[in-house]
């Protein structure tokens, strides 16, 4: 579906009012591989057990993802990028579709129209997304072997393509996390795209964050 810019623009200023601020989830600390639960794979219905793969890995990294928010096209190389670095025997690096609108149809083909390569997961009924505290796309989790939370945020703090200041969050935490070490930023703000719970619901902001064609950057949930 086309927008207008005005539409954009309209949509741009009740973000920033504070249209995407509602609904302030938890963010457990673990949640044990036993209540991960098993997913479908978007590009085949193909069954993947979490538990399984958090318990194989060091760190499993999930990224939150949508058909129609801008955030998550802007932020796909970054994605794409984590999977390269980190992807192999010590870590996972996964996308997780939890919108209530984005049936499997539609996610393959965006998957298919922008030639993404990293395994996508559909969280029927917006599960996982509930039980790990998230809200938006494309929040990022990493977790240990055992479950605990490591890592909970944005993928860096880049609110304005190349504003200065860039601080790259998640490959912060997967590095130490893979070294052993404490991670300097377990939490961060997170921005993006209001995850739908119902049919229907509004995807507030998910057409109006796109800097190139509003000049604003993606709205703020902390």
């Amino acid at each position: 579906m086309a927008f207008s810019r005005r539409a954009l623009v309209a949509a741009t200023v009740a973000c920033l009012a504070g249209g995407c601020a509602a609904m302030g989830g938890a963010v457990p600390a673990r949640l044990s591989p036993d209540r991960l639960p098993t997913l479908a794979r978007v590009v085949d219905g193909a069954p993947v057990s979490l538990a399984e793969i958090v318990r194989a890995h060091d760190a499993t990294v999930l990224v939150w993802w949508a058909s129609r928010c801008p955030c998550v096209k802007r932020y796909q190389r970054r994605i794409d990028d984590l999977a390269r670095r980190f992807g192999g025997r010590r870590t996972a690096v996964l996308m997780v579709a939890s919108n209530a609108d984005d049936d499997r149809a539609t996610l393959r083909r965006a998957l298919v129209a922008r030639r993404v390569a990293v395994p996508l997961l559909f969280d029927r009924g917006g599960r996982l997304a509930r039980a790990l505290g998230v809200e938006t796309t494309p929040t990022t989790v990493a977790l240990d072997k055992h479950g605990r939370v490591a890592f909970h945020g944005w993928i860096d703090n880049e609110r304005t393509l190349g504003a200065s200041g860039r601080k790259a969050y998640a490959v912060g935490a997967v590095s130490a996390l893979l070294a052993g070490l404490p991670v300097g930023t377990p939490r961060t703000p997170v921005y993006g795209c209001r995850i739908t719970r119902a049919l229907g619901e509004p995807q507030r902001c998910h057409h109006a964050v796109d800097h190139r064609e509003t000049g604003t950057a993606c709205t703020e949930r902390r």
